[in-house]
């Protein structure tokens, strides 16, 4: 039993990957995604915020607020999932204009409009995930990211980040898998981010005026699960049983 308990306490979360690319090169729009890795799925929608309201501000504010509206359109092909926002122009493909990013500001033949825009992750399948590493299509060296936890009743975390992807100040590492024109990294999470069970995929700018260049897409995601209460407890058990054990094996050892 006391085995059983450490075994279990020795076992790492496992890792699972979404991958995201799975749509035709040409480009395919809908209105919600749905995937499925391990014991896991996750459903994502795009939503879209004012333009005059930062990205980086949105900590504390309630997703399901009017500040936030849902059912923007989600563009994906083998370069991962953006969002096609009502007023964006632009092919589906994947390329650096209008609509196949996830953008800071909607590009209608490069003139800004009022809208930003966020991918939400949901996730079922257990109460909270860490998010582990990400991979991003079309990067270039002006390009941002934020991240938000979201909370069973829709209030915002922000878990970083500062800098631009390419040279962030802190939370992730990067490493180019392509570096062409559509140039593609991965991101390591320094330490995990988490513990939610949703997540929101933005942009940050320096300000409330959002650039033009602040764009990309998710390819995929990996995460770990995060150990249930329940889970905790069974391994808080099993330490004591042991601590148990090993005393009273002493205690023979010295009555002997």
């Amino acid at each position: 039993m006391i085995a059983g308990f450490l075994a279990l306490a020795a076992t790492p979360a496992s890792a699972e990957t979404f991958n995201f690319a799975t749509g035709p090169n040409s480009g395919t729009t809908a209105s919600s995604l749905n995937f499925t890795s391990g014991g896991h799925s996750v459903s994502l929608n795009g939503y879209t915020f004012a333009n005059s309201l930062s990205p980086g501000a949105l900590d504390g504010l309630n997703l399901y607020s009017t500040t936030f509206h849902s059912g923007a359109t989600l563009s994906y092909s083998n370069r991962g999932v953006g969002i096609c926002s009502s007023t964006e122009t632009g092919g589906t493909t994947g390329n650096s204009a209008g609509c196949p990013e996830i953008d800071s500001a909607d590009e209608q033949g490069r003139n800004r409009v009022n809208v930003n825009e966020a991918l939400l992750l949901s996730f079922t399948g257990t109460p909270a995930v860490d998010l582990l590493s990400a991979v991003l299509n079309i990067v270039d060296d002006n390009d941002t990211l934020g991240i938000y936890g979201v909370s069973a009743t829709g209030t915002l975390d922000f878990l970083g980040f500062t800098g631009t992807i390419l040279n962030p100040t802190g939370g992730f590492t990067v490493t180019p898998i392509q570096t062409n024109t559509n140039a593609e990294y991965q991101l390591t999470f320094t330490p995990a981010l988490g513990s939610f069970s949703a997540y929101l995929f933005t942009t940050m700018t320096n300000g409330t005026t959002p650039t033009t260049g602040d764009g990309y897409r998710l390819r995929s995601l990996t995460i770990a699960a995060v150990p249930e209460p329940a889970t905790w407890a069974l391994m808080l058990v099993g330490f004591g049983l042991v601590g148990f054990q090993m005393r009273r094996r002493r205690r023979v050892i010295l009555a002997a």
